[in-house]
């Protein structure tokens, strides 16, 4: 006959209390945060997947973010775009190149439509010179510089190149340093035009 001893008895409720508060507490734990496991090697192929729909759900949310950054600033290029259109060429231009045109004092009328549309000039490139945070929306990878200005002859530039003026486009670009720019596309090996600059930057697409 097995003699059963109180310390056996004690010894074998505390093991089994023990064991029950641990199942308890994983089934807490389960319920409460919906995971199989708690650790890596509680369930290997179970964490595995999770690991994996995880580093998904995080390149998911990376790209989201991304696509949220690039629609916000193409809306902001085109609110830009959109205004100039509205307010600056139709009711800063037409109105008075009409003025300019039915007016009684033709000189005095075509100074002041001039002084008017130099202002609406200053107003479109300050405009197209419009930021998304802090780079420059239409200046391409040479965002952290405003591309438009007005040359002191009065022509518009882009990156310092006259875009408005046929007589330049043929010429040789110089770049910030005043040096030409070799064009590694010539046949023959010369540099960059400032028409070729300008197409060349047309296809950035930064």
């Amino acid at each position: 006959m097995m003699r059963i001893t109180t310390n056996s008895m004690l010894f074998n409720y505390q093991y089994n209390r023990m064991n029950s508060t641990n199942l308890m507490n994983n089934a807490m734990t389960k319920v409460m945060t919906q995971r199989q496991f708690s650790s890596y090697a509680t369930n290997p192929a179970a964490a595995t997947r999770a690991f994996k729909i995880h580093s998904s759900l995080n390149a998911a949310q990376a790209q989201y973010a991304n696509n949220q950054t690039v629609t916000s600033k193409f809306e902001t290029a085109w609110s830009n775009i959109q205004g100039i259109l509205d307010d600056l060429s139709d009711e800063m231009g037409k109105v008075p190149a009409l003025k300019g045109l039915n007016g009684t004092n033709a000189m005095e009328d075509l100074d002041s439509q001039a002084q008017v549309l130099r202002g609406a000039a200053e107003a479109i490139v300050q405009s197209m010179n419009a930021k998304y945070d802090d780079d420059y929306i239409f200046a391409g990878s040479d965002n952290r510089n405003p591309p438009f200005d007005i040359d002191d002859d009065g022509f518009i530039t882009y990156r310092g190149i006259q875009i408005d003026n046929p007589a330049t486009l043929g010429n040789e670009y110089l770049g910030p340093d005043g040096k030409p720019v070799p064009n590694p596309d010539s046949p023959t090996g010369g540099n960059y035009t400032n028409e070729e600059m300008l197409q060349k930057w047309a296809e950035d697409e930064n």
